[in-house]
């Protein structure tokens, strides 16, 4: 942004209920030397709009008493706001198409957790410049261990070609399966080191033919695959459902070649030394806890603290705090039976640790999102222990990480 020289500095109003995502674009607007002011709500952002001057607005999508499209549409109708450049973040995935947005008078819509390069695009309106470094990486790419052994998952007969071209150009020679079932088998006769997964596929499904192949795995007492989702979806939530299902990591498609070295060469971090052929490489990015999910994507909290150790504890100090005060509210709003309570408070806990990395939070805290909207809460308290394990468990393991992080 303005550390590149490309743009001007900016007054930006942020507009979130969540405070730890407040927090984190703030720090990140003024690291990059833009103006920035914070609110927690509809009525003291149009207060402040009203005020002063802003550049660009960004609003939260789901707030307690007017939600984004609602103070969209109060600051357009004013006219001191009119031309104010306003931007949408919304958890759940795009919800309306870009007609409808322009419509409401809305310049874009980001979901969370949101990608530096595309939020610098709808700041500016231009493409960010990535910073070339010095020590730059030859562009050719080194084959794969020999040994390394992998299995595409894939059913769609174009998509294998490619996939399977991306492979042999990274230097892997991948054994090919046309569905979910045979993958199941393919792993049953064979160990392989990575598995390639479509999460769409007849007979069986990436899903649960990972599923399958944990049991399997467990069951033989073996060293498991790396498995990598592939999925054209590429929705809020399908990473968290790959994960849901013991796969390792994810990729959208089209998966670009970047992408697929990247993952791979994750799959060799998280290997024992001696298997990935004794060299020593960073750690995988994905930590697991005993239930196969994530714990925590490292590179997404470096990303939301810009990369900065000083930022990063202060941003992981403030998302555990409110993750105990929205910890207790859902308990009480279970204790009391009050299902809107518990979306209510849910969702705020989804924001806060999707917008950190904080993963494996995202999936027992979004099913009680879905119990409150359903208002069946017969399972909640089920939900809410696992929530309360996982949130532990994060806690140590980011412990952990923000000393290695500040001591390098």
């Amino acid at each position: 942004m303005h550390a590149q020289g490309a743009s001007p500095s900016l007054s930006i109003l942020v507009v979130d209920d969540e405070s730890s995502l407040r927090e984190t674009l703030t720090h990140s607007f003024e690291r990059e030397g833009h103006r920035v002011a914070a609110v927690a709500d509809g009525n003291a952002a149009i207060a402040l709009a009203g005020e002063s001057h802003f550049d660009v607005v960004l609003l939260d999508m789901h707030m307690p008493g007017m939600n984004g499209i609602a103070l969209a549409e109060v600051i357009r109708a004013d006219p001191r706001t009119s031309r104010t450049r306003l931007i949408i973040l919304t958890s759940l995935g795009k919800f309306m198409d870009d007609d409808q947005l322009k419509r409401i008078g809305i310049d874009a819509c980001l979901v969370k957790p949101v990608k530096q390069g595309r939020l610098f695009e709808c700041l500016t309106g231009r493409r960010a410049v990535p910073q070339k470094s010095a020590a730059a990486p030859a562009a050719a790419t080194e084959p794969a261990p020999p040994h390394l052994r992998v299995l595409l998952a894939e059913d769609n007969v174009i998509n294998q070609k490619v996939a399977v071209a991306q492979l042999r150009k990274l230097g892997y020679a991948p054994d090919v399966v046309n569905t979910g079932l045979e993958a199941l088998e393919a792993a049953k006769r064979a160990r392989y080191d990575v598995i390639l997964m479509d999460c769409q596929m007849p007979q069986m499904d990436g899903y649960e033919a990972s599923r399958q192949i944990r049991a399997h795995e467990q069951a033989e007492g073996g060293e498991p695959a790396y498995i990598i989702a592939m999925t054209a979806n590429a929705m809020q939530g399908d990473r968290e459902k790959c994960l849901e299902a013991l796969m390792n990591d994810y990729l959208a498609k089209p998966v670009k070649n970047s992408e697929l070295k990247a993952a791979l060469g994750r799959s060799r971090a998280a290997m024992p030394a001696e298997a990935a052929g004794g060299a020593a490489e960073p750690a995988a990015r994905l930590d697991t806890n005993p239930e196969g999910a994530a714990l925590v994507d490292l590179e997404r909290l470096e990303a939301a603290a810009n990369e900065d150790p000083v930022i990063l504890r202060e941003l992981v100090d403030l998302y555990f705090a409110q993750a105990k005060d929205l910890m207790n509210g859902l308990r009480a709003a279970i204790n009391s039976g009050s299902a809107k309570d518990v979306d209510h408070f849910a969702h705020k806990l989804v924001g806060a640790s999707l917008a950190c990395g904080m993963s494996a939070m995202v999936l027992p805290l979004r099913e009680l999102e879905i119990r409150g909207k359903e208002g069946r809460l017969g399972d909640a308290e089920a939900l809410f222990e696992r929530a309360s394990r996982h949130l532990e468990l994060t806690r140590d393991r980011v412990g952990t990480y923000v000393r290695q992080y500040q001591s390098h």
